[in-house]
């Protein structure tokens, strides 16, 4: 069976789901949680913040903000492709009586070629995404 992940309805939890377990990460930590693929498999690990941070690093790395409020956000694995795609309903509490359907919105991040780490800090999921240095 394929290994998949996605969301808590609040947003603070990844679930990776694993054959017939479903395994917590909480994405409220500091350092967050990085997400890949092994032979793939998509994995999850919680990160250890070990990794040394240097200037070459930032200057390979894509961060993207996802604003949480008023939105609601999933993750899915899409394993052919290995890619993971973040799904989200947005201006959810703007609706009107004209307007009564939220806008979405789509985000893919190719996991063949990078490693993902995923946090929530405040209102905001934090993605921050590093390009692989070897074939796994």
């Amino acid at each position: 069976m394929t290994n998949t992940i996605t969301l808590s309805s609040d947003m603070n939890t990844l679930y990776l789901i694993d054959d017939e377990r479903v395994i917590p990460f909480d994405l409220t930590n500091s350092k967050g949680v990085l997400i890949g693929v092994l032979k793939g498999q998509i994995t999850v690990a919680t990160a250890d913040g070990i990794t040394k941070v240097t200037e070459a690093t930032k200057a390979t790395e894509d961060r993207i903000e996802i604003p949480v409020k008023g939105n609601q956000w999933t993750v899915t694995y899409n394993q052919p492709n290995e890619l993971m795609h973040v799904i989200g309903a947005v201006d959810i509490d703007a609706f009107t009586i004209t307007r009564k359907e939220p806008t979405c919105k789509s985000i893919l991040f190719d996991l063949k070629s990078k490693i993902v780490n995923l946090k929530r800090i405040g209102d905001t999921l934090e993605v921050i995404t590093t390009p692989l240095k070897g074939k796994v």
